[in-house]
């Protein structure tokens, strides 16, 4: 099968209010910036035999970069980023499917590489002692690896699911920064090379496995207990903390240490995690009610760090990166549900 489509994306910024600073950027609309992109996809499927098949898929995509970070700072002023261009992807798949009266399951091989996004965010930048606009521009990433689902039936009432995904996701590039004042539109920097390159896309476990126990009772009930692991999970680094003004002064050889906290990436440790799930099923006539509890993190694991990101302010002079110490997101502790629900 093949299939395409081809669009035109058009954006700008109206201001409803005229900012002293900016009186004439602010208010009224923005040149409008225009946008041509599309994508095509292409996909097989072979029937080895009533059993077992494989496919293959197959995609190039362009959008349009996102408004939001198109304006340099769109809460005061039209300007937008340099360069502006659309966002590319281009990747595939490759996989297995099999059918069979006990057990269905697959296995894919995946490949996606993205080019040319953008970021924008406003801070106050310690260096430059001011609040500013920081724009990334030639955000490459990478993502591939292997995903595996099956679905084994024990017996006529108990089953089995289990999932897994290995996979590897990065940049794959040095991007570009451009830093202007907040409150002047004064470029500060231009083109300050970022490097990111290498770096693991935060965030996401690129290690992730999940195994159901489902127990289905003639009787209308159903118990299952879900156990979940994950691992490789990476911060959100500061871009400015991997840029040569950050470790100048600082020796790679007498202050490793130092060196290595300031460019180092965190990795948080593995978490697991388990559920369960309880549903019951009545009839009364041609009418049903349905009952449902649930119970996530039966383990009550609120030392899992399921994600995070570091401080966009840094320690210019001084070189301390924990200064301005990172954040980080802790998954909840136990909790329930209940649900009940009657159909006419």
């Amino acid at each position: 099968t093949f299939s395409g489509s081809l669009q035109q994306t058009r954006f700008w910024r109206e201001g409803n209010v005229a900012n002293g600073k900016f009186p004439e950027t602010s208010l009224g609309a923005s040149e409008k910036s225009s946008f041509i992109h599309g994508q095509f996809k292409a996909g097989a499927t072979y029937k080895i035999n009533g059993r077992n098949y494989v496919y293959a898929n197959m995609g190039y995509l362009t959008r349009a970069p996102f408004s939001r970070f198109a304006f340099l700072s769109p809460r005061i002023r039209n300007a937008l980023v340099e360069g502006l261009t659309t966002e590319k992807t281009i990747g595939g798949e490759l996989g297995y499917v099999l059918r069979h009266p006990r057990i269905n399951a697959r296995l894919t091989g995946f490949y996606y590489r993205t080019s040319d996004a953008i970021n924008s965010v406003s801070f106050f930048h310690d260096e430059l002692r001011s609040f500013v606009n920081y724009s990334v521009t030639g955000i490459d990433n990478v993502n591939y690896g292997l995903e595996i689902g099956a679905d084994i039936k024990i017996s006529q009432v108990l089953s089995l699911r289990v999932a897994s995904a290995i996979g590897e996701y990065y940049w794959d590039s040095r991007p570009s920064v451009t830093i202007t004042q907040d409150n002047s539109g004064e470029v500060l920097a231009q083109d300050q090379t970022v490097y990111l390159k290498g770096f693991n896309l935060p965030s996401m476990p690129q290690i992730a496995h999940t195994a159901e126990i489902r127990y289905t009772s003639p009787k209308f009930w159903t118990v299952s207990v879900n156990a979940n692991y994950m691992d490789d999970i990476f911060i959100d680094p500061n871009p400015s903390r991997r840029t040569t003004n950050a470790i100048d002064g600082v020796s790679p050889t007498e202050d490793t240490e130092r060196y290595n906290a300031i460019l180092g990436q965190e990795k948080f440790d593995a978490g697991f995690t388990m559920d369960m799930f309880l549903s019951k099923s009545l009839k009364f006539g041609r009418h049903y009610i349905r009952m449902s509890a649930g119970i996530n993190n039966i383990l009550d694991n609120t030392e899992f760090i399921t994600g995070g990101f570091e401080q966009l302010r840094y320690d210019f002079e001084g070189k301390d990166p924990q200064r301005f110490t990172p954040r980080h997101f802790y998954a909840f502790g136990r909790t329930y549900f209940i649900g009940i629900s009657y159909s006419l």
